[in-house]
């Protein structure tokens, strides 16, 4: 077993934990099922396309996917869709 530790607003724990509570789940077996979901999958079960949805991401949204994309992960993700 691994312990997890990551850094959020706390506005952003508080929506999300009410939302994962009404499903009757605890943050971490949120976590788990999303990281399950990933290893299973091999993609992240998110739409990462933003350029095709008729929103603006936020600054916050921007950064990290412009991060992820500098990363040599980006070319992994992008071969399996």
């Amino acid at each position: 077993m691994a312990n997890i530790n990551i850094r959020v607003d706390d506005d952003l724990k508080k929506q999300s934990f009410a939302v994962i509570e009404r499903f009757g789940m605890t943050p971490s077996q949120a976590f788990k099922m999303f990281l399950t979901q990933i290893a299973h999958t091999n993609t992240i079960p998110l739409s990462l396309d933003y350029q095709n949805i008729n929103y603006e991401a936020n600054p916050t949204t921007m950064q990290v996917i412009e991060d992820y994309r500098k990363n040599k992960k980006y070319d992994v993700w992008r071969q399996q869709s």
